[in-house]
């Protein structure tokens, strides 16, 4: 048996690795310039978002107080209910009220205090009727000026309604011992 004979041996030539491209500036002015575009819009889309962070950080404020202050009008008139709708006797002090409150207190009282700052009663609402008051939406029933809310009140009406006023109407109302809700912002 004969082997074959090997195959011919053409000179394959070895190829030569590519030649290595010019270096071009171009990449580095890329680069460059998105680098310089990102240290320049990240200060700008920063400044533009801590404003509207801060506005709904204290909306979320806002609207937790008047939360806390609409569970605490409920145990207002809760107890009224159960002494023939007559509110608390001792609307003017808050420790007072709040002991009085306690056994209504769902939270054991943990929403009498506002953002560290206690629920003040309507002293003229003591021991009142409720069907006594000649218009009970407009009537304060306890109300709250939290300062970190900014110069606004929380407030809640004889029939447990809140709303947030600007504290500056709030205490005008109140020099005035008249205790009328202020107009709606």
């Amino acid at each position: 048996m004969e082997t074959p004979p090997p195959p011919p041996q053409d000179n394959y030539a070895l190829e030569a690795p590519p030649a290595a491209p010019k270096k071009s500036k171009l990449g580095w002015i890329i680069g460059g310039i998105f680098a310089l575009g990102f240290c320049v819009c990240i200060p700008i889309l920063a400044a533009v978002l801590f404003p509207v962070f801060a506005q709904a950080k204290l909306a979320a404020q806002k609207t937790q107080a008047l939360k806390s202050l609409q569970t605490s009008a409920v145990s207002v008139l809760i107890y009224a209910a159960d002494y023939d709708d007559h509110f608390p006797p001792n609307m003017g002090d808050s420790q007072v009220l709040f002991d009085a409150l306690a056994a209504y207190q769902t939270d054991n009282g943990a929403n009498w205090t506002i953002q560290d700052t206690p629920t003040e009663g309507n002293p003229n609402l003591s021991g009142v009727n409720i069907v006594e008051i000649p218009n009970i939406q407009s009537t304060i029933m306890l109300y709250c000026m939290p300062p970190k809310l900014n110069n606004l009140a929380v407030v809640a009406s004889a029939d447990s309604a809140t709303r947030a006023v600007k504290a500056s109407d709030l205490e005008l109302e109140i020099t005035a011992n008249t205790f009328k809700m202020p107009p709606k912002n």
